[in-house]
């Protein structure tokens, strides 16, 4: 049996169609913060950045360690009146610092400091990757319900216009009525074609966040229950002290007075013991020596480089101190205005409920009032607006109240799994 184009063709758009709804999924916000966690950009390379201190704490470490080092040199000598000698050497030799005025130990504390700020670091990041995702996520989920509101809004002018033309024919209503009701739909339809559109775009910016641009994403879900999200105001001194990019701050201080102690420990001496065991060829001969012993230096001029150093090191610490206050008045003011803007986002959600309760009522009436002509349509359309309205301006309040709350825990410092 011979498949003709058309059913070649059909077997192949099935074709990819099953293949786009087996990558397309559903994404629950735990899904997204897994995903946000291993692939987004922020958080791989914030996790580099504490490698990188663990590492440097590492090698500051070792030199305390007693440090070992071999050689071996083969040469051969002659003159013209000599064809020459081969000369070989083998050593080892051992150096342990004994004093350095503390300098190494306040080096060594100062990266252990830097590296507790790397972590910090990281929350802080996540603080911010979380707060982009997750408004990139109730965008998406808003979009989402959008289209459902352009839809039902849609249908419902399409049922309009066939109550007005049904009055149209029956000399019951003007022509101007019936142009009005098709302009009507077709808003209301090309509405559902830009939250089509918008719904793209969100997608995407979502996966982007996630660091998975290879996904396809479909629709998001979330039960956005108010019920769950209502705030107390806390202890916001404390909360200030809880935030990351305080911590951060005060882990950088810490390092900077000790990098301070270690610039005044420059002025000091150095000791060190030294060991060495060796062993010469010469011709048939051979000899053994070795030799223990202590060696100190002490800098007398270098041109004022430890006194630069030094305030240098001042310098960064005022600086440090500086910021760490500035931080900490920052969060301690973003606390309050998210907080404040939280609890208004509540209280304006609470008033819109009631306005659009009121206007689903007033256009219920309305629809009745109009079927049997005691409402104009003029006046009809007004409340059929009204709803309309009243639905996407109630949605978006619900949207903001989320987003609020997702940057009240950004301002608290929270990590990408807290709800």
């Amino acid at each position: 049996m011979k498949m003709s184009m058309r059913q070649l063709m059909l077997i192949i758009c099935l074709l990819f169609l099953t293949l786009g709804i087996n990558a397309a999924q559903v994404f629950s916000w735990p899904d997204c913060i897994e995903l946000a966690e291993k692939h987004n950009p922020d958080l791989v390379l914030a996790q580099e950045k504490i490698v990188q201190a663990q590492e440097n704490f590492k090698i500051l470490d070792s030199t305390k360690a007693f440090q070992v080092s071999s050689s071996v040199t083969a040469r051969r000598a002659g003159s013209s009146t000599n064809s020459g000698a081969d000369n070989y050497s083998v050593s080892v030799s051992g150096q342990k610092l004994i004093y350095d005025g503390l300098k190494t130990q306040y080096n060594l504390e100062a990266s252990a400091k830097r590296y507790k700020a790397s972590q910090l670091s990281y929350r802080s990041t996540e603080a911010v990757v979380r707060f982009r995702l997750r408004t990139a996520f109730i965008n998406l989920w808003k979009e989402q319900k959008l289209r459902e509101i352009a839809k039902e809004i849609s249908e419902r002018r399409q049922k309009n216009l066939e109550l007005v033309e049904l009055r149209y024919k029956a000399g019951r209503e003007h022509k101007g009525a019936v142009l009005t009701a098709q302009a009507n739909l077709a808003r209301a339809e090309y509405e559902v074609v830009v939250a089509r559109r918008n719904l793209w775009l969100l997608q995407k910016k979502l996966a982007d966040i996630m660091g998975k641009d290879d996904i396809v994403i479909t629709m998001v879900k979330e039960n956005f229950e108010i019920r769950k999200i209502k705030e107390e105001k806390g202890n916001f001194k404390e909360l200030v002290n809880r935030n990351a990019d305080v911590q951060e701050l005060a882990f950088k201080r810490e390092a900077a007075e000790q990098d301070v102690k270690a610039a005044e420990a420059n002025y000091g001496p150095r000791i060190n013991a030294n060991t060495s065991l060796g062993r010469s060829y010469a011709d048939a001969s051979a000899s053994n020596s070795w030799s223990v012993g202590l060696s100190g230096s002490l800098s007398l001029y270098d041109g004022d480089s430890k006194k630069a150093s030094l305030d240098k090191t001042k310098s960064v610490l005022n600086q440090v101190l500086i910021e760490e206050k500035k931080a900490k008045e920052s969060v301690f003011y973003t606390l309050m205005e998210t907080w404040v803007k939280l609890n208004n986002r509540l209280d304006q959600l609470e008033v819109q409920g009631k306005y659009l309760r009121a206007t689903k009522e007033r256009a219920k009436i309305a629809d009745a009032q109009y079927s049997t002509g005691l409402l104009t349509f003029d006046n009809w359309t007004i409340i059929e607006d009204d709803l309309a309205q009243a639905k996407k301006v109630y949605l978006e309040v619900k949207a903001n109240v989320w987003l609020a709350k997702a940057a009240f825990i950004q301002a608290k410092g929270g990590i990408l799994d807290e709800g």
